[in-house]
């Protein structure tokens, strides 16, 4: 069965066929290559990104610590000191609730 023996219709037919099947194929891969992006998107925005929450919380909780430690040794009246440990009370709170989650 020679190609060049087919009269120009045939001709014609098998290459769109085959220009079909071809997109038809694409069209198939792509489809499955979207899934897969969107489930590791899914993965990132629903577990990924509340780690990483919970990290910068933990992360601000110890700057604000680290605040109200310098603020204590700079002190002298215990009137003024108070507010500062009981900033650090509440941010060792905070960060072992995140730690926790």
């Amino acid at each position: 069965m020679n190609v060049s023996n087919w009269n120009i219709g045939t001709r014609l037919s098998a290459g769109f066929g085959i220009v079909l099947a071809l997109l038809l194929a694409v069209t198939a891969l792509g489809i499955t290559r979207m899934a897969q992006v969107e489930q590791r998107l899914d993965e990132i925005a629903n577990i990924n990104n509340p780690e990483g929450k919970l990290a910068d919380r933990m992360l601000a909780t110890v700057t604000d610590r680290a605040i109200a430690l310098r603020n204590l040794a700079l002190l002298n009246e215990m009137k003024d000191m108070q507010p500062e440990a009981d900033r650090i009370r509440v941010d060792e709170q905070k960060y072992a609730e995140a730690e926790r989650n």
